[in-house]
């Protein structure tokens, strides 16, 4: 499995995280939750909403 960095983040190599996106970030359209997985959770897990509140989020 492969690790996502926060932006901003710099690894051992100096290279700056952002640069390369291992992994998408799913907005819930609701309550604005982030997390970085293949796809959206099937329910949020803050305020409940079900996978279709859930957009792309462009870094």
């Amino acid at each position: 499995m492969e690790e996502y960095r926060a932006k901003g983040e710099i690894d051992a190599e100096g290279a700056k995280a952002g640069s390369v996106r291992t992994m998408p970030v799913w907005r819930c359209k609701v309550c604005g939750y982030l997390c970085a997985r293949e796809r959206p959770p099937n329910v949020c897990p803050i305020c409940k909403a079900d996978q279709d509140r859930f957009e792309e989020f462009p870094l």
